[in-house]
């Protein structure tokens, strides 16, 4: 009896450590897909500025 209530526990044991490693794992994916993503938005948001800067600048030199 003692036996199997160790054994329980511990696959137990098991089974937390694997799910928290799997949430880990989760949130570790989640944030570097965020940083990819914030850094494609930034680019484009880099790309829009420049455009719209360089508009304004061509419009105020040949004006």
């Amino acid at each position: 009896m003692m036996l199997d209530t160790f054994a329980n526990m511990e696959s137990v044991t098991h089974r937390t450590s694997m799910a928290a490693s799997l949430v880990v794992s989760i949130i570790g994916f989640s944030t570097d897909v965020v940083a990819v993503v914030m850094k494609q938005v930034t680019g484009i948001i880099n790309k829009i500025a420049a455009v719209i800067f360089g508009e304004l600048a061509v419009k105020f030199v040949f004006d």
